[in-house]
């Protein structure tokens, strides 16, 4: 077994040009996202990105063991990959420089995506520019020179690429769920014997299998974001509503369509399937440690007192309180906020 490394993290579109590879038979295995598929020409995968369907980790999993997964796994041997297994993955959120609990507060962001033609529209129909064809590494770097508004993405990956350095506001929603698929090439699978394939399946099955684990690493991983000092936005039911309401038209343009209609119905039709609030780690909810710049003079912030509850009201909302005491002068209290 040969392991390429011919599709970097850090190539534009890397994922649609190894779905058209496996297609190829130029590989014979591959992970991949679900939504790499559409762009190669098995449509059918673009109902997964229907927005506010499946809306938390018990509902993706139900949905893609049931008729939606199924379907999915017969599009894909329609198109010549043979189908190892669809595997639920992180809920994909928001990570933005400002909070977003409504399609007001998405109007006039530049938000990078992972490159699909559905994810735009549903950027769009909340009023956002959607950006694609950057790295992570280009997501970082516009976020610190503010050429970036957010992205989408999901906690892990803000905290390995940084992110949160320089956004400090994640949905507490999730736009959809990230399905990775377990495919091969129909001739490596037929090259292998009955007992390799028995345990590649039984490997398949151990990894859906882990995904049950994702919730507990999820949280983990949200506290530690929010222990650097980001928040989460939890909307109340009434912006949930609207936000769905927003992007109906992205769902309602896939339901009609022959390729993902029948799939997004079923995903749909699963229980609980929908928008959900998700719940945050305490962490997410204490607020912001004020960052106090002092500068020479005995003016100091002491808790309990004095100027600590300016400081935890600029705290709260992601602002810097700065003093400044000359000696012999007087004391200038300045504080920094964040447009909204």
């Amino acid at each position: 077994m040969k392991v390429l490394n011919d599709y970097p993290a850090g190539t534009p579109a890397n994922e649609a040009k190894l779905a058209r590879d496996i297609r190829g038979g130029k590989v014979d295995f591959a992970v991949l996202p679900a939504r790499a598929w559409a762009p190669a020409g098995v449509e059918a995968f673009d109902a997964l990105q229907a927005p506010f369907v499946l809306g938390s980790y018990d509902v993706a999993r139900a949905a893609i063991a049931g008729p939606a997964g199924s379907a999915l796994e017969q599009a894909l041997e329609k198109a010549g990959v043979k189908a190892l297994g669809l595997v639920p993955a992180e809920l994909r959120r928001v990570l933005a420089v400002r909070p977003l609990a409504t399609p007001d507060a998405f109007r006039g962001m530049s938000i990078r995506i992972a490159d699909n033609d559905t994810s735009a529209a549903v950027l769009r129909s909340l009023g956002a520019m959607p950006v694609e064809d950057i790295t992570a590494e280009d997501v970082t770097d516009r976020l610190k020179s503010h050429a970036l508004s957010g992205a989408e993405t999901a906690p892990i990956f803000a905290l390995g690429n940084g992110y949160g350095t320089f956004a400090k506001y994640i949905t507490g929603y999730a736009l959809f769920d990230r399905v990775d698929t377990l495919v091969a090439s129909p001739d490596a699978w037929k090259r292998l014997s009955s007992s390799q394939q028995a345990a590649v399946t039984a490997a398949a099955r151990d990894t859906i299998a882990y995904t049950s684990t994702l919730p507990k690493r999820e949280a983990d991983n949200l506290a530690e974001l929010c222990r650097s000092g980001v928040r989460v936005t939890q909307p109340t039911e009434g912006q949930l509503a609207a936000l769905a309401d927003a992007t109906a038209p992205v769902r309602a343009a896939l339901r009609g369509n022959d390729a993902t209609g029948p799939v997004l119905k079923a995903l749909e039709a699963t229980l609980g399937a929908g928008p959900q609030a998700l719940e945050a780690p305490s962490e997410c909810s204490k607020p912001v440690p004020a960052r106090v710049v002092a500068k020479a003079g005995p003016a100091s912030i002491r808790a309990g007192r004095g100027l600590s509850g300016p400081a935890d009201r600029v705290a709260a909302v992601g602002g810097e309180l700065r003093i400044q005491s000359p000696a012999g002068a007087g004391t200038i209290v300045e504080a920094r906020l964040p447009l909204r």
